[in-house]
């Protein structure tokens, strides 16, 4: 799969991350996944060790205005479009809330993310340590952050709209009958599943297009 990922010109990691996917539905993931988690252990701490040490001190001092402008930007904006994104989804507010007040955190995966451009020249030096400081800060943050989550559910239903609070009960008698026909057994009618399937058929194909479209321009700009 890893040789298949790089003939198509992706990355090696990408064709290792399908592979994992593929091992993981099989019956043997659970052996495998004892077998590999030593190894998965050794390998976390060399990354988050190397990190570290590509981390100055004196830049966290010298740019702190700016870590905690891009960590404010992060929980605001994971929290914004979290919510939105599984209310539009089909989701009450409540659980949308729930769920975006979780994803605050930014990760490791931003620290690849931020040497890769850095070493490719698209980012300039200053931003890497910028990165990891804030995930680091909104990964210590996100515990907290989640606690926070259903006070602020309360807070914006006492003080919202009659019309947004009538539209966040609505939308929570749907999701308990959905719910409930789903636990009986009666899950709609074939009319209504085919319908489902060809909208969400043709809101991805939607989505990749535009993806296309728009890493295609980018190639002929470059």
């Amino acid at each position: 799969m890893v040789l298949t990922a790089e003939e198509a010109g992706f990355s090696s990691a990408l064709g290792a991350f399908v592979m994992g996917s593929i091992l993981a539905e099989t019956v043997e993931s659970h052996r495998i996944e004892k077998l590999m988690t030593p190894l998965k252990n050794v390998f976390a701490a060399i990354f988050f060790i190397s990190v570290g040490i590509l981390i100055n001190p004196s830049s966290l001092v010298e740019y702190l205005q700016s870590i905690l402008l891009v960590c404010l930007v992060i929980i605001i904006g994971m929290i914004l479009f979290g919510t939105l994104g599984c209310w539009w989804g089909g989701q009450t507010m409540r659980d949308s809330m729930l769920t975006s007040f979780s994803f605050v955190q930014i990760g490791e995966f931003s620290f690849i993310i931020a040497s890769l451009g850095t070493s490719l020249g698209v980012l300039h030096p200053v931003i890497y340590p910028i990165i990891v400081a804030s995930s680091v800060v909104t990964t210590f943050l996100t515990p907290y952050i989640m606690k926070a989550a259903v006070p602020c559910y309360t807070f914006l239903y006492n003080h919202a709209s009659p019309s947004l609070r009538t539209k966040i009960e609505q939308r929570e008698q749907q999701v308990a009958a959905m719910e409930t026909a789903a636990s009986s057994g009666n899950t709609g009618s074939f009319a209504e599943k085919v319908r489902h399937a060809v909208r969400h058929t043709f809101f991805t194909k939607r989505l990749v297009n535009l993806f296309i479209k728009n890493m295609s321009a980018h190639d002929e700009m470059s």
